[in-house]
């Protein structure tokens, strides 16, 4: 049975799928993903530096504002502290929460999505070159600029339905072997040097083992 996370990425690859093959889709739902999680990390992580550690958090409505407050009130100090804490700090306007609220008001503009990912990649080698496989200005997402948004706007708003911190495991990683799962199946034999069903890693792992049970510590990588 499919997961939330799948049945989202399932839902997002759907407006994609006649548009391009799973090899490329899985590049753009793979960033936005990535985009969102960090966006929302940062609204919890503000909301916890205001209110005290939790595991009960607001709706990201009440989140948003409370970040809000606090970049009206001193924007410095908090792009501070966030870029201490989390290492990057997105501005209001460019969280994923933000682009999510300007897509359902019809204000959504790729330029704008695009000078988020530009900044965050500014922020550090680890996020270099992070989004360079996301062309928005690709004619496969649309013949024209408003085309290209209204695609853009419809993922937004189907990636946006997943809670990732609801899932039950490494959220990043599952949506990655989930698409690149998608990315094997569609493209046949050829894709399978990218990709190995976690099924066929275990038993794999399993007939390893044999024999090598009382060797510890034991690992084994696929």
């Amino acid at each position: 049975m499919a997961t939330g996370l799948e049945q989202q990425l399932w839902a997002a690859a759907d407006i994609l799928r006649g548009k391009m093959d799973a090899s490329e889709y899985k590049n753009y739902l793979l960033g936005l993903v990535f985009y969102k999680y960090l966006s929302d990390s940062e609204l919890r992580e503000v909301y916890e530096q205001e209110n005290g550690q939790t595991t009960d958090f607001p709706t990201r409505s009440i989140q948003y504002q409370t970040l809000m407050d606090w970049f009206e009130d001193d924007s410095e100090e908090l792009a501070e502290i966030i870029q201490l804490q989390k290492g990057y700090f997105i501005k209001p306007s460019q969280l994923f929460y933000t682009y999510r609220q300007q897509a359902d008001l019809y204000e959504f503009n790729l330029t704008d999505l695009q000078a988020g990912f530009n900044e965050l990649e500014r922020q550090g080698d680890q996020f270099k070159g992070l989004f360079a496989d996301i062309d928005l200005n690709s004619t496969k997402l649309g013949s024209n600029a408003q085309q290209r948004n209204v695609t853009i706007t419809e993922v937004l708003r189907a990636l946006d339905e997943i809670d990732l911190f609801e899932h039950d495991g490494d959220v990043i990683g599952d949506a990655y072997e989930y698409l690149i799962g998608q990315f094997a199946a569609g493209a046949g034999k050829k894709a399978g040097e990218f990709y190995t069903p976690q099924a066929v890693s275990r038993i794999i792992s399993e007939i390893a083992a044999i024999g090598q049970e009382d060797r510890a510590p034991f690992h084994i990588y696929d």
